[in-house]
């Protein structure tokens, strides 16, 4: 099996090179995310998530030899939400990738005159074969915007005309239909495992079945109630007339972000160090990235809950889950020699590691100009305006409103000063001239 796995491995370097990677990790803070036992809770938590690191070095550093060995900055850009958890979380996982042991340490060659004084009453001698930080731990950076200011990880929460959407989307038949197959599919698991629940309300029933989701976590069977909670997400975006919109509000800047970051890795491939891009964000990014991209929906996760053999392009599940984790990868085609070669580049999507098609298409793979035009669906054009609150067609959001007005009379104010004071200049200049044409004149007794 081994051998086997590292044969596709061989198989899969040999027909491309890999470029780039784009990892979304589902990292931060969820809806109703209350534990029984927190204590414990937070203690599985933290080893997935370690966990998640090491699968991502075992697949880009050990098979693949794609990331340095050693943490190498240039070549990492992590990018984070404004949530402590999210980024607490984000050092767990970039503990596994790069982990104790392959961080810094001083060698022989280190100069003695710039050696950290003694401390223990160790000699600098000493000192030299010590390592630069406890058990050769690697610091890694980790990226953020202010939340109020975040439009690539907060933007549905900046943008009223996403809770209207959403808020309008509760009253469609589609949302009802999938509400209640949700709650039906809540009652079965509340009935399995015989536990004695209040479901006359649906706001108390649904807290308190996400809180049994966790308890029965290591149970083992396919379909837990983070798929609940996840079914009762999706369904926000079931209508196609809407998911455009909503997917865009939440996915504009991301996904023009990863365009532009892209766009400048192509321009110089041999300059542009950089490999790894890691975005650690909210599951509402990872709802709309999963109803975007197909991944899947509510029919195949129902389908999935009712034992039904239908097929689907993908239908993945779980992906609620903190550390679930989507990712795209840019790969150059080297036996297409010619740049303008629509095929030279190509892209793959994978959940978890596991190979999606891509799409609509029953395909691995995609050239990078349809990974463009697919992803241009759902980047929209006018985002302000799309974004705004009606009440206000400017604002974007409160802060950055008031922040831009502010900046705006700064600039009116400083520029109407320039004007003022160039004319003041011009007019003393005129003035000085004029006086040294009189005095020159009255030197030479003209006047």
């Amino acid at each position: 099996m081994i051998f086997f796995l590292i044969f596709l491995e061989i198989i899969e370097i040999a027909s491309g090179r890999l470029l780039l990677v784009f990892n979304f990790i589902n990292n931060g803070n969820q809806a109703n995310k209350t534990f029984f036992n927190k204590t414990l809770s937070s203690q599985i938590l933290h080893k997935n998530l370690l966990f998640v690191g090491y699968n991502i070095r075992q697949k880009y550093i050990q098979n693949q030899t794609f990331l340095s060995q050693n943490f190498n900055h240039s070549e990492l850009l992590i990018i984070s939400s404004d949530f402590n958890q999210t980024i607490e979380n984000g050092y767990i996982i970039l503990s596994g990738l790069y982990p104790i042991k392959t961080g810094p340490f001083l060698n022989k060659n280190f100069p003695l005159e710039r050696a950290w004084p003694p401390f223990d009453n160790l000699t600098v001698e000493d000192n030299l074969n010590l390592d630069a930080l406890p058990s050769k731990y690697q610091p890694i950076p980790i990226h953020n915007t202010n939340f109020k200011e975040d439009f690539i990880f907060n933007s549905y929460f900046l943008c009223p005309t996403y809770s209207t959407l959403i808020k309008n989307e509760k009253n469609t038949t589609d949302y009802i239909y999938y509400h209640e197959k949700a709650r039906r599919m809540g009652k079965d698991l509340v009935n399995k495992y015989n536990l004695s629940l209040n479901t006359s309300n649906d706001e108390n029933f649904e807290d308190l079945a996400f809180k049994i989701s966790h308890n029965i976590y290591d149970i083992g069977q396919k379909f837990t109630l983070n798929n609940f909670t996840t079914l009762r997400e999706m369904v926000k975006m079931v209508s196609d007339n809407k998911k455009k919109v909503q997917n865009g509000l939440v996915l504009t800047n991301y996904l023009s972000h990863i365009l532009g970051t892209i766009e400048n890795k192509i321009k110089n491939v041999v300059a542009n160090n950089l490999k790894y891009v890691m975005y650690l964000g909210e599951e509402q990014m990872m709802f709309a990235l999963v109803s975007m991209l197909n991944i899947s929906s509510p029919d195949c996760l129902l389908e999935m809950w009712e034992h039904e053999n239908k097929q689907f392009l993908n239908c993945e599940n779980e992906f609620s889950k903190i550390g679930s984790r989507i990712s795209i990868e840019l790969h150059l085609n080297e036996n297409n020699s010619s740049i303008d070669d629509p095929k030279k580049y190509y892209i793959k999507i994978l959940y978890n590691d596991k190979s999606m098609n891509i799409f609509n298409m029953s395909s691995k793979e995609a050239s990078l100009d349809e990974l463009k035009s697919y992803f241009e669906n759902f980047i929209l054009k006018d985002f302000k305006k799309n974004c705004q609150n009606q009440e206000d067609n400017i604002k974007v959001s409160n802060s950055n409103f008031i922040k831009n007005k502010k900046l705006q009379e700064a600039e009116n104010e400083i520029e109407a000063n320039y004007e003022f004071i160039t004319a003041l200049i011009i007019l003393e200049t005129f003035l000085i001239i004029v006086v040294s044409v009189l005095i020159y004149f009255r030197k030479q007794k003209l006047i």
